[in-house]
């Protein structure tokens, strides 16, 4: 009878001591989990954030002048190379047409 006692007590114990393992185990589970989060929230707000400034720059390369505003105070039209975007500019550049 003792012997079952002195199992069935060790037994107890053994569990005892493999709960509190797990209880603390899963408290640094949330842990990780609460900071996993905030680095996803962080990552996707620096997505969004990236996207729109690529976005207005994006806008601001190929944003060309209209024609009507593309005259001078004197009425003498401005010069192409002033109403061109950046890659007629390069094209230009390369082709040799923009040196003097």
């Amino acid at each position: 009878m003792i012997v079952v006692v002195t199992i069935l007590a060790v037994t107890s114990a053994v569990q005892f001591v493999m709960l509190y393992r797990l209880r603390r185990a899963m408290s640094n589970f949330d842990r990780v989990n609460v900071r996993v989060s905030r680095l996803v929230e962080s990552i996707s707000l620096l997505c969004e954030t990236t996207e729109a400034g690529f976005g207005v720059m994006s806008d601001q390369l190929t944003r060309r002048v209209p024609a009507r505003r593309a005259r001078t105070r004197r009425g003498e039209p401005v010069p192409a190379v002033m109403l061109a975007g950046p890659a007629d500019i390069r094209k230009a550049a390369d082709d040799g047409s923009l040196r003097s």
